[in-house]
């Protein structure tokens, strides 16, 4: 049985999209839909991995849309066991950080921890509009009601920025591309600006927004994405 890897890596300054080898998926900065089996897709976003045997289940260390038909997946994440059946999700969980997410928009998801925990032991399910908000720290899995329509935005791979300041257009672009962009200088007094990208990279979002914002943007060594006035 082969093993599947997929990541997704970006930067601002350079982009490299690797050809697929046996077993092997490399995601580019333009966040494209990659098979993961036959009955399931996953779109992962920035410095996302979903590594596993490709036949049932995988484990996601990162923000990744999946989709998936018929027999359905397992996604096993740092402290959760999420199965999807005939579904499409956001799963976000990274492997350093205590939060995770869930949300669903359509199908259902059940979601269980996967540690020895005194509460919430018993799994949960969600339907279509509903998502699992998870924080390990406490040992807390709450239910709630999520946006489907940012979520179907996502699904589509389409971010639609709609007469937004700099300061929430930041906000949804590190949300989209799991980064961590953050303005520097005067940013008072600043327009309202919209667009929609379809399938685009990086790149081409933050040359948008400093040419429209009338800033420039540089990645520092540990990742970080300055916007400087």
């Amino acid at each position: 049985m082969h093993k599947l890897v997929a990541t997704a890596v970006f930067s601002t300054t350079f982009f490299l999209a690797c050809q697929p080898t046996a077993g092997t998926l490399q995601t580019n900065s333009s966040r494209q839909w990659q098979q993961v089996n036959p009955n399931s897709r996953a779109l992962l976003t920035g410095n996302s991995q979903v590594t596993g045997a490709p036949a049932g289940s995988v484990h996601l260390n990162g923000d990744a849309f999946f989709t998936t038909r018929d027999t359905g997946l397992t996604i096993h994440t740092r402290s959760l066991t999420i199965q999807l059946h005939q579904a499409a999700a956001r799963i976000n969980s990274f492997n350093k950080e205590n939060g995770a997410t869930v949300e669903v928009l359509s199908g259902t998801a059940t979601v269980q921890k996967n540690y020895r925990s005194a509460f919430d032991t018993l799994p949960e399910t969600l339907h279509a509009g509903e998502m699992i908000l998870f924080n390990r720290e406490v040992d807390l899995m709450e239910k709630e009601t999520t946006d489907t329509t940012a979520l179907r935005e996502n699904m589509e791979n389409r971010l639609v920025l709609d007469q937004l300041t700099a300061a929430a257009a930041v906000k949804k672009i590190n949300d989209w591309f799991s980064v961590n962009l953050v303005t520097t200088g005067d940013w008072t007094n600043t327009i309202k600006a919209s667009n929609i990208f379809r399938n685009a990279d990086l790149k081409t979002v933050l040359d948008w927004l400093a040419l429209t914002y009338k800033a420039s943007y540089r990645q520092q060594a540990d990742g970080t994405i300055l916007l400087t006035k």
